[in-house]
């Protein structure tokens, strides 16, 4: 049957330091991770990461468009990250009602010899400063991936928030 599949997903019930998907099946053509966040506020605003099969390397690369409420565009690009993507709120703290909904895109995750490209949508859904960051990635890597890890830099990922893992075939 084509289309997604359910692979896993997780509500979160008590604070933890991260969120693991292991064990991915290599049988469909790509992933999508689905994330509606809660994390320890960051005072750089950057709560949480992903991160495939534990490399913390410098081993993704990065280009992303931010465009925000208040006006404005940026777009940044990056060669040497230690992370797929980086996610966040632009307040002071995690505000009720202030918190990122994330979508990742993983395609050919499992074409071993082939760098992955990951591409994500990133909203913050915040009463004083909505924004979006939209981008692609690439994970300098040929293993097949078999674990994503969600977790924070330096706090927890906060009960309530919830993350799914679908598989998508197209036949």
């Amino acid at each position: 049957m084509a289309g997604f599949e359910a692979i896993a997903s997780q509500y979160v019930e008590a604070d933890v330091s991260a969120v693991t998907f292991s064990s991915i099946p290599s049988t469909y053509e790509h992933l999508q991770l689905r994330l509606d966040w809660r994390g320890t506020y960051a005072s750089t605003g950057i709560d949480g990461y992903i991160r495939f099969n534990s490399d913390s390397g410098n081993n993704y690369t990065k280009h992303m468009i931010y465009t925000a409420s208040t006006g404005g565009t940026a777009v940044t690009e990056s060669t040497a990250e230690s992370t797929v993507v980086s996610f966040g709120t632009t307040g002071s703290n995690n505000r009720m009602g202030e918190w990122p909904v994330v979508f990742l895109t993983i395609y050919g995750y499992a074409n071993s010899g082939v760098g992955f490209k990951p591409s994500f949508i990133h909203s913050v859904l915040e009463k004083t400063n909505p924004y979006n960051l939209f981008g692609s990635s690439m994970w300098k890597n040929t293993s097949d991936i078999d674990t994503i890890t969600v977790t924070t830099y330096g706090g927890n990922v906060l009960r309530g928030a919830s993350m799914a893992l679908y598989g998508w075939k197209s036949s």
